[in-house]
């Protein structure tokens, strides 16, 4: 068999061609569908980071828990009782006294008047 050099970019991409053909279209959208899938089932890094905080401070005891505080002249709580909760804030806004409570999803805010003496 008598080679030529001249035929070798010829062969060669001809190789290279037969190489990278394409996956089919429908083996790609399963691929992505299986990545999408993996996304969805892994926890975020913050996540992980609350999940880790629950736990090392009492994890199961906030699902039934009442803690308040004080933090920069403002009163702040909350209730959890299953899947039942209440936060609320009771403080000064803009020179007004505002109380701000969350009741299983439902916001309410009462405003008054400071009273200067």
């Amino acid at each position: 068999m008598n080679f030529s050099y001249k035929n070798a970019p010829i062969l060669l991409a001809i190789a290279l061609i037969a190489c990278n053909q394409p996956k089919p279209q429908k083996e790609v959208l399963l691929e992505k569908e299986r990545i999408e899938v993996l996304k969805e089932k892994a926890p975020t890094k913050a996540a992980l980071i609350l999940q880790d905080c629950i736990m090392a401070h009492g994890g199961e005891l906030y699902e039934n828990a009442h803690y308040s505080f004080a933090f920069r002249e403002r009163t702040y709580s909350f209730k959890n009782n299953g899947a039942e909760y209440e936060y609320t804030m009771n403080g000064e806004v803009k020179g007004e006294v505002v109380s701000d409570k969350l009741l299983n999803n439902e916001f309410k805010r009462s405003v008054k008047m400071k009273k200067f003496t």
